[in-house]
């Protein structure tokens, strides 16, 4: 995907680390509750998720959380729900 000036590759879940249990300490149950520690994580369910994620980000606080750390404050522009959206067809299964 290009972002700007810089190319960023689209990173494809690894099902079998997303599947891992830690018991109580299960990290991505932990990180707001939608996940079920007993629920396989498929493909379709991980940009299912994603696609939750970026329908509530405030786009306008997370740019201003990042712009100083953005040497091209321009490709910020492109920092939408549809943009993020648009890059789940690019998710593969292993």
């Amino acid at each position: 995907i290009y972002i700007g000036r810089y190319y960023s590759p689209i990173y494809n879940p690894d099902a079998r680390l997303l599947n891992c249990r830690v018991g109580s300490q299960n990290k991505l149950k932990n990180t707001g509750g939608v996940i079920d520690e007993k629920e396989e994580l498929t493909l379709e369910r991980v940009k299912e998720l994603l696609k939750e994620k970026f329908d509530s980000v405030d786009y306008k606080s997370a740019k201003e959380d990042v712009k100083n750390f953005i040497e091209d404050k321009e490709s910020l522009n492109l920092w939408k729900k549809e943009f993020f959206i648009s890059t789940l067809d690019s998710l593969k299964a292993n």
